[in-house]
């Protein structure tokens, strides 16, 4: 004969599994939340790209001297751009150790789609930049295609493709409005940083905001039987 603490450990229980379902089968994707979360840093390389140029001289130098009078803000951006994707992983890494320990089959179909998007997407990437071989802010012209150099893979951004891939997802699982302006920001300070570092060129950014987001409408077009793409 159950105990009242059984049944209100199973009752808990039970209520968690579904609340974390139902956060699985509706997680508010819509195209016009995408697109919002993406027209921060749309906008700004928009900007600058058509009043210095979406390739060129002109924002690298203006970015050096900047890098050269605020140091601090300099070191602010190379943290930005190279932890901010790690903590992401780190949030899907507590999604599935949560999902394995509940044996929830729709949180580990989560994370198995968020790993596969984000294959496919390094791998597209990386193709890419091979392929164009375009030249980084600094180096001249040609380009140079299959010269497998890092001087010459500057299109698209894989920062920006990483970030979009990864903050995407996360945004509309949580479904959370301040995790949906949490998720823009972030996307905008990494996409905005490579420019700061002088890695990336403007329409490098803007390649990176479409194929990481293309990738992930096409991999999370649908979670279990709702359709949310």
């Amino acid at each position: 004969m159950s105990t009242p603490h059984h049944s209100q450990s199973t009752a808990a229980l039970l209520k968690e599994s579904m609340l974390w379902q139902k956060r699985l089968e509706n997680p508010g994707f819509t195209f016009s939340t995408l697109f919002f979360m993406l027209l921060p840093l749309a906008l700004l390389m928009l900007a600058v790209g058509f009043y210095s140029g979406f390739w060129g001289e002109n924002i690298r130098l203006w970015h050096q001297e900047m890098r050269q009078l605020h140091p601090l803000l300099t070191r602010l951006m190379l943290v930005t751009s190279w932890g901010s994707a790690w903590m992401l992983y780190a949030a899907y890494a507590v999604i599935l150790a949560h999902a394995l320990r509940t044996n929830n089959r729709q949180e580990i179909a989560f994370i198995a789609r968020f790993v596969f998007s984000l294959v496919c997407v390094l791998l597209i990437a990386a193709a890419m930049k091979v392929a164009f071989g375009m030249p980084r802010p600094g180096i001249n012209l040609p380009s140079a295609p299959f010269s497998f150099v890092d001087d010459f893979v500057s299109f698209p951004s894989g920062h920006t493709v990483q970030i979009v891939t990864a903050a995407l997802p996360l945004a509309f699982y949580f479904s959370k409005r301040w995790l949906f302006i949490a998720m823009s920001l972030l996307i905008t300070l990494v996409g905005y940083s490579r420019l700061w570092l002088g890695q990336h060129h403007p329409i490098d950014v803007l390649g990176g905001i479409v194929v990481g987001s293309l990738i992930v409408v096409m991999v999370f077009r649908r979670t279990g039987s709702r359709q949310i793409c």
